[in-house]
């Protein structure tokens, strides 16, 4: 399947082009980041974002940090 007209004007053409922001914070990503879906028609992006740091990810993300660590108790 190819991607839509609207997908190849917002793919970068290499990685240092995007700076990922969430909630207003910038986002390092240590292990690099993609744009994986353009949808111009529904108003979507999703972006994977690889190498964030721990303690960030536990600031911007704290109920999935809560769900995996429940998932380890007895």
């Amino acid at each position: 399947m190819a991607p839509t007209p609207a997908y190849s004007v917002y793919y970068p053409k290499a990685p240092d082009t995007l700076n990922a922001r969430l909630a207003g914070i910038p986002i390092p990503a240590g292990g690099g980041m993609y744009i994986e879906d353009y949808l111009e028609e529904l108003g979507e992006i999703t972006v994977t974002i690889l190498g964030i740091d721990h303690v960030l990810y536990g600031e911007l993300f704290p109920e999935h940090v809560a769900a995996y660590e429940e998932q380890f108790k007895s």
